[in-house]
């Protein structure tokens, strides 16, 4: 796959290249836990959880706290 411009490396789908998330799929508030096994766990404890990608080291997953 080869990108057009290093500075905005947007996939056909519209999701950027390093996180696999394109805008709008995550909540305006995030966390950023060190570790990615970490991320189910603190999910666990939200009202609503959806994973929304994994890509390299990130993994994300956007939801709704208690």
């Amino acid at each position: 796959m080869k990108l057009k411009f290093a500075k905005e490396p947007i996939l056909p789908d519209g999701s950027y290249y390093h996180i696999r998330c394109k805008p709008g799929d995550i909540a305006p508030y995030v966390l950023l836990p060190g570790d990615p096994e970490r991320v189910p766990k603190i999910a666990e404890i939200w009202e609503t959880k959806r994973k929304v990608a994994q890509h390299r080291e990130y993994m994300t997953y956007t939801g709704k706290y208690k």
